[in-house]
């Protein structure tokens, strides 16, 4: 029986008996025998396990690539792979999204080449730009068999590697940035300011009028609209104007050099 529900033997010779059946669900398989002249009783019980199967490996770092190695098995074949990362202590659900809807997630579908019933791989990407590089992240692999099944491996928390900049603004803007992804609602109108205090020092930047105008709007928008969207939004520009500063100051060095 599985789970408490019988699923009869067939007899195939005197005293003799088989059952094939395809076992997609359950926790518990019990095999019972029963006798008209005594009792039936439990032979054997063992749990059951018909999930695909996903280890992660260490994770590591190449320059600037987050490394995870991994392996996944299952008796039906594993059809698909999916790297989730979540924010390590978020308070994005608590306080920037309506009851309900879950807290943000990073979704990373990883290539899977046919049917095999084990396959090894290794993911590596730069992930430097998204909003969450330099902080602490969770990460959780999924496995999908072909019966649609799903599993999935432990729970693994790490730093998610940052983009190292040189120019001082330009790794100012990082600061502001890291401060309104830990934090929006708390960190919000100090990041707005911290924009207009580089905004009123242009040969920080070397008087860039794009990076400029970006400030300037950006902290006059941000200061105004709280939104799920706006902070996604400033994140990027944040992002955008560090790496455009970074980009001018590489410059110079190369025209001093």
């Amino acid at each position: 029986m599985i789970d408490g529900k019988d699923t009869p033997f067939t007899a195939v010779g005197t005293g003799k008996y088989q059952i094939e059946t395809l076992i997609t669900g359950g926790k518990q398989v019990a095999l019972q025998a029963r006798a008209t002249n005594r009792r039936g009783g439990s032979c054997m019980s063992f749990p059951t396990w018909c999930r695909p199967s996903i280890l992660p490996g260490p994770i590591g770092v190449d320059k600037w690539s987050t490394k995870i190695d991994y392996i996944a098995g299952d008796d039906f074949g594993v059809t698909g792979v999916q790297l989730q990362i979540r924010l390590h202590g978020s308070v994005l659900g608590d306080d920037m999204f309506v009851e309900g809807e879950e807290p943000e997630v990073l979704r990373i579908d990883l290539p899977v080449g046919g049917n095999a019933k084990k396959l090894s791989d290794t993911f590596v990407r730069d992930l430097t730009g998204h909003p969450w590089a330099g902080l602490k992240v969770t990460v959780m692999l999924f496995a999908t068999d072909a019966l649609g099944q799903k599993g999935r491996s432990g729970v693994e928390t790490f730093l998610l590697p940052e983009r190292v900049f040189n120019d001082p603004t330009a790794r100012a803007l990082i600061v502001l940035r890291k401060a309104l992804t830990r934090d929006p609602k708390r960190f919000r109108l100090d990041v707005a300011d911290g924009m207009r205090m580089i905004h009123a020092k242009p040969d920080s930047y070397r008087s860039d009028p794009v990076v400029t105008l970006g400030l300037r709007i950006g902290a006059a928008r941000l200061a105004a609209d709280g939104a799920k969207e706006n902070i996604t939004e400033t994140q990027k520009l944040l992002w955008d104007l560090a790496m455009r500063i970074e980009g001018g100051a590489a410059v110079d060095a190369e025209r001093r050099a």
